[in-house]
């Protein structure tokens, strides 16, 4: 029976207890670094928490404040529409300076 071992090559179980040192080596490096490097503290814990719950008020309790946004009309103008979320009024604007002047009127009420 011809054996596949030559003098060079190291013997299979040399091989083998090779491998599981390096194995072994590389366990224990690898639990000596700490990952808290890759963990987020507690304080970013509490603050992304306080995000999502805030988001997730806001989504059930419904947007109190006004929403604004600039509309290009079909003509080629621009438009701005303001929404009301507490009384369901939309009002439509021709100009920036028409919404700040109904913004203050409002606010003085």
């Amino acid at each position: 029976m011809k054996s596949d071992y030559t003098p060079n090559q190291p013997s299979p179980r040399r091989a083998q207890h090779s491998l599981e040192s390096e194995f072994y080596r590389l366990v224990k490096t690898r639990s000596q670094h700490p990952r808290s490097q890759h963990r987020l503290s507690r304080q970013q814990v509490r603050a992304v928490v306080g995000q999502i719950t805030q988001q997730i008020l806001a989504f059930l309790t419904g947007q109190a404040s006004l929403s604004i946004r600039k509309q290009l009309t079909p003509d080629g103008h621009w438009q701005w529409i303001v929404y009301n979320p507490q009384t369901n009024v939309r009002h439509t604007f021709e100009s920036e300076r028409a919404v700040r002047i109904w913004l203050e009127q409002r606010h003085l009420r």
